[in-house]
């Protein structure tokens, strides 16, 4: 009977030092994490006699010390070059999804379909990611997925030209000021 009421006044006095706690913390933000790191030691604190009941003490305990492995120890090394590393290629990736969606998005409205796209990206670390060529393959899309009806301006003497190397050259133009590049590192190629 003592350790039943032992494991009732343990409760009882880390209950009133949690709420004790709780009027002392600063700020309301910070209660919602007290109350869930108090939550989860409360929870230990009840189910603790089950535990040692049935005999599971010991394989909680084993499973606790092989997460704690998992953790690195203070002061360990941490691969921080990894990480910048993984952080950085993510970015590019992102980055790079992001060029082609913006580029399909803008040979859309000149009225193309985008068929192959290729992006060289700086590898050097201080210009990582910067996007040095833009290559795309393109195709006039068909009249009803036109969002605008390409215009033909010819110079009435000279040369003829077509719509689409009319077309194509605004869509250069339109990128290369997208991703502020010259317009020599944009490559359009018009095919089928």
């Amino acid at each position: 009977m003592d350790t039943f009421f032992g494991w009732v006044r343990g409760i009882a006095c880390y209950l009133l030092l949690v709420s004790l706690l709780m009027l002392l913390l600063p700020s309301e933000q910070y209660k919602k994490y007290m109350k869930l790191a108090t939550g989860l030691v409360l929870i230990l604190l009840v189910i603790g006699p089950a535990l040692r009941l049935l005999g599971l003490e010991d394989k909680v305990s084993e499973y606790y010390n092989s997460f704690q492995q998992l953790i690195p120890a203070e002061g360990a090394e941490i691969p921080e070059a990894e990480l910048e590393q993984e952080a950085a290629e993510a970015a590019v990736r992102a980055y790079e999804s992001w060029i082609r969606q913006k580029s399909s998005e803008l040979a859309e409205a000149a009225g193309y379909q985008v068929t192959r796209m290729e992006t060289e990206l700086s590898e050097e670390k201080e210009t990582l990611g910067e996007l040095k060529r833009l290559y795309l393959r393109v195709r006039t899309a068909p009249k009803d997925e036109r969002l605008v009806e390409p215009v033909i301006i010819s110079s009435g003497t000279g040369g003829k030209a077509s719509a689409e190397s009319l077309g194509v050259r605004s869509l250069k133009r339109r990128l290369a000021e997208a991703f502020s590049l010259e317009e020599q590192a944009v490559l359009i190629e018009e095919g089928k």
